[in-house]
């Protein structure tokens, strides 16, 4: 049976398939819908601005060591955010944290940073970004990292397939106890 391919890998495919198809012209005939204007916000009718949400203890805990620079905090903020689990979904703020994380060499952030790039999460997709911290990331020795080349080599995303290099990189993972798919 062959390799099965992480999730995001197709996802990446067809976002990059997406991105590479999109026409950008528009069409000219058609007319704007005749939807409802807001009504203007003045003092009378305007809602107060909601409330930012209370932290839990762990949140603000979390978010103050990764204001101070912890790296692996920084990481795990970024996942949060990412998932909008104990604060609010932000895929930009977890774009930046990722980043400063993996500024710091932390190889899973550098790896979540490269599935950014992949999906377009917080940023534009950009493939060349993708392999290069995926790359940084599996030569750190990440296991996941390792695998997701592995399989990029392997069906040619982002890079020339190659299955020589392929199977180095799937055997590495394995070897750091990724599972084999």
């Amino acid at each position: 049976m062959g390799l099965m391919k992480p999730l995001f890998l197709p996802l990446f495919s067809a976002a990059a398939l997406l991105l590479f198809s999109c026409d950008d012209s528009k069409d000219e005939s058609v007319q704007p819908s005749a939807e409802p204007q807001p009504v203007e916000q003045t003092a009378e009718n305007a809602e107060p601005p909601a409330a930012a949400p209370e932290l839990s203890e762990e949140m603000q805990a979390l978010t103050a060591a990764a204001e101070s620079g912890d790296a692996v905090a920084r990481n795990n903020l970024a996942l949060a955010y990412a998932a909008g689990e104990g604060v609010p979904q932000d895929a930009v703020r977890a774009f930046e944290l990722y980043r400063m994380a993996a500024e710091q060499g932390n190889a899973a952030a550098i790896f979540n940073l490269a599935r950014c790039y992949a999906l377009g999460e917080g940023t534009a997709v950009d493939e060349k970004a993708f392999i290069d911290h995926c790359t940084k990331a599996a030569q750190a020795g990440y296991a996941p990292a390792q695998y997701t080349l592995g399989c990029a080599y392997r069906d040619g995303l982002g890079v020339q397939a190659d299955p020589i290099e392929a199977e180095r990189w799937l055997s590495r993972a394995e070897m750091n106890g990724f599972p084999k798919k």
